[in-house]
């Protein structure tokens, strides 16, 4: 490889994955893990008395969310980073940056809440008896991960009308 084609190469592949087109299409990936871990969280907390299971797959939904939420939020600064700022399209960008930061802030502050919930739970009962209300908490943690949900769809549905637009 000649040097600069690795970097050629690296910009190649952030511009891919930071197109709208893309971010659109690992939503569509994380909202199918949302909606089987919403099924299957809900189905057990109406089937089981252990939460074990269910705190766990919530609990991994949650730092997926967490962390696709920091990704999204970041958009911007990853352009900026990986010189793909381009005065001819900049503002139709820039518009699409702030629904990825927007979006981005809901994913990372509901997917924190979902960990907050599991995490009072998991509190030694010596600290914090939550016994009678740990199937409560998991449910609001699940009620988080629907509001992420929700997010993640009306975010696809703007970058779809943002994509339509000409830029």
């Amino acid at each position: 490889m000649k040097p600069g084609e690795g970097e050629v190469m690296l910009r190649f592949v952030m511009r891919i994955l930071l197109s709208p087109g893309a971010v659109m299409a690992i939503n569509a990936v994380i909202l199918v893990l949302m909606i089987m871990v919403a099924y299957d969280a809900l189905h057990g907390l109406m089937t089981m008395t252990d939460l074990t299971e269910p705190m766990e797959v919530i609990e991994d939904i949650g730092v997926i969310m967490i962390g696709w939420g920091v990704a999204l939020e970041e958009r911007k600064e990853m352009r900026l980073i990986f010189g793909l700022v381009n005065p001819a399209n900049e503002a139709w960008q820039e518009e699409v940056d702030r629904a990825c930061h927007r979006t981005g802030i809901g994913q990372l502050v509901f997917g924190l809440f979902i960990e907050i919930c599991l995490s009072i739970v998991r509190l030694p009962s010596r600290i914090v008896d939550t016994t009678t209300i740990d199937q409560y908490l998991v449910g609001v943690g699940t009620v988080f991960l629907g509001i992420g949900l929700f997010i993640l769809v009306r975010h696809n549905i703007v970058l779809a009308k943002l994509m339509t637009r000409a830029r």
